[in-house]
């Protein structure tokens, strides 16, 4: 799966607390501002880098210290809910025609 963060989101900490706030192209498409708890931050950070799907589980096992069947269903209800307010777009990889 590949994710798509929508222009013009930004996440800040402010006073100890990971805000979402859309600005520019993003005004008006996603709410105006999100709260995430730590692990929302971290999955976050690691959309920012354009990592995979794959390759974000790689991270969360080393972070959380936690299995993927464990991890996977977290992530997916993060980018789902994510999704549903347009604050990513999800698209499924394509294959490369050999």
């Amino acid at each position: 799966m590949k994710y798509t963060i929508q222009p013009g989101l930004i996440l800040r900490d402010v006073v100890g607390e990971h805000i979402m706030i859309a600005t520019g192209e993003a005004r008006g498409i996603c709410p105006p501002m999100k709260q995430f708890n730590d692990a929302g931050a971290f999955y976050w950070s690691l959309l920012e880098k354009g990592l995979e799907e794959e390759a974000m589980l790689d991270a969360c096992e080393e972070h959380f210290h936690a299995g993927r069947e464990v991890i996977r269903p977290s992530l997916h209800r993060f980018m789902s809910e994510l999704a549903k307010n347009a604050y990513i777009t999800l698209s499924e990889e394509e294959e490369q025609a050999e």
